[in-house]
């Protein structure tokens, strides 16, 4: 009886351990959804900035197409 007592006393202290291993993974996984999270909003703000770039470079680029080609008609008069 003395040894099923031991037994179960290691038993608990294990089953104890393995919850508090499982609590700790629980909320290191809870923060990598959250960091994966704010990659995934940065990427987005990432985006936005690119595609407002890319609309100025644009237009930037018009505008010298504009100017160059006054100044071919410049030239030319």
């Amino acid at each position: 009886a003395k040894e099923i007592k031991t037994l179960i006393g290691a038993s608990v202290t294990a089953v104890d351990g393995g919850v508090r291993q499982v609590e700790e993974a629980g909320t290191v996984m809870q923060e990598i959804v959250s960091g994966v999270q704010r990659v995934r909003d940065i990427i987005g703000e990432i985006t936005v900035a690119a595609d407002s770039q890319s609309s100025g470079i644009g237009a930037v680029n018009g505008s010298v197409q504009e100017i160059d080609r006054m100044t071919q008609q410049n030239a030319a008069l």
